[in-house]
């Protein structure tokens, strides 16, 4: 895939793979725009790629948060051609405490709506403007935690 002059849409990008992915296109002549819940860690690392990365706050569970840095992306570069979502976390949460009590569902609802729904709300989002793109080579959409 040439990936050179377009753009790419990373949530999570802030750490792990997301980062990863982020040089990798910078590298290859992409705009990346890196989205994480931390913005100055965001801006920080984008200023490290260059004049073509943004470094954007955003918690993806938010919807406006979400539009908001779509909103930019779409400000700077004009559209976006790659949608990945690395945003997400794992921890174990066990079904009882110790002495048998059920456990809190706040833990797990929160690694659901991060993982399932934030993603799902990074890539609906992103699928929208993604669909007024003239047609080339295809459009991305890659999920990943």
């Amino acid at each position: 895939m040439d990936i050179q002059g377009k753009t790419a849409f990373i949530a999570g990008a802030t750490s792990g793979l997301g980062l990863g992915v982020a040089r990798h296109f910078a590298e290859r002549g992409a705009n990346v725009v890196l989205v994480g819940r931390r913005r100055e860690l965001a801006e920080k690392l984008a200023g490290e790629l260059g004049d073509n990365a943004l470094g954007l706050g955003a918690d993806i569970t938010d919807p406006d948060q979400v539009a908001a840095a779509v909103t930019a992306t779409r400000d700077r570069f004009g559209t976006i051609d790659v949608n990945v979502n690395t945003a997400g976390y794992q921890t174990a949460v066990p079904l009882t405490t110790a002495d048998g009590t059920p456990t809190d569902l706040a833990q797990f609802s929160r690694m659901v709506d991060t993982n399932l729904v934030g993603t799902f709300n990074v890539m609906s989002q992103a699928a929208a403007v993604m669909l007024t793109n003239e047609p080339d080579d295809g459009e991305r959409l890659i999920a990943s935690w």
